[in-house]
């Protein structure tokens, strides 16, 4: 494995206390074997916090414009109220840094009204049920954003094994191994210097490292998006994968 770098990683416990942490990225002979975002450092959990994220700057090894593959075992203990819970993405508030986002569809509590909550991800996905898959990803060329969802859901409170895999032409959803569905989608992912959030979604631009912890500086800290459970083995390929592992004992 090459040595490619460090990120920031942070996990609010239910005391109240920042653990912080550090994740090892790694890369694979040839990129074949993937960027290993997080593996361990964040299996005590991710909370329903805005300071329970893990955060990866940006290197142009993060890059997949032609093809990619997103896996990770998740073992959420609750879907969210808002449209959904990301498990990672580097999609942000400034449309010239969206490159994609894989997420989980939440139980859209009072959406009828703006000011129930930011709703930044609304138009994207604007009517899927609870547990649901979601990816998104922003043409290189010019054009809206392409959204797909699962068929199946993600389980409450058991392990599974999730995945998204895109070759340029067509998007496919793994759950535990096994094919869940496709959708044709010619082209390429566009390049940004997006970083990719784990775990959580917030302004980027609105992070600060005042007083040694990385955290969103905002007036509101409603955790709206926050991920609740944890994620492992969270893994990024420049390849469209096509094996993946099967159910996990519950």
């Amino acid at each position: 494995m090459t040595y490619l770098g460090l990120a920031w990683a942070q996990v609010r416990t239910r005391l109240g206390a920042v653990a912080a942490a550090v994740v090892v990225i790694a890369l694979g002979v040839g990129l074949a074997a993937g960027m290993l975002l997080a593996n361990g450092a964040l299996r005590g959990g991710f909370e329903r916090s805005l300071d329970s994220f893990a955060f990866v700057p940006y290197s142009t090894v993060l890059e997949t414009p032609s093809s990619m593959t997103l896996e990770a075992w998740v073992h959420p203990t609750a879907y969210g109220n808002a449209e959904d819970t990301p498990i990672a993405g580097r999609w942000t508030e400034e449309a010239n840094r969206q490159s994609w986002l894989f997420t989980i569809a939440g139980r859209r509590m009072g959406l009828d009204s703006p000011s129930t909550g930011p709703r930044y991800h609304i138009n994207l996905f604007p009517d899927v049920l609870a547990g649901r898959l979601m990816f998104a990803y922003q043409p290189a060329t010019a054009g809206p954003p392409r959204a797909y969802v699962s068929t199946r859901t993600v389980e409450i409170n058991r392990w599974t094994h999730v995945a998204v895999v895109f070759d340029g032409q067509v998007v496919r959803f793994y759950l535990d191994g096994e094919l869940d569905s496709q959708f044709a989608s010619l082209g390429a992912i566009r390049t940004s210097d997006a970083p990719i959030l784990i775990g959580n979604y917030f302004d980027v631009r609105q992070l600060t490292g005042f007083g040694g912890d990385l955290s969103p500086d905002v007036l509101n800290d409603t955790p709206y998006y926050a991920f609740q459970g944890r994620i492992d083995e969270l893994r990024l390929s420049k390849t469209a994968r096509e094996t993946f592992p099967t159910r996990a004992p519950r």
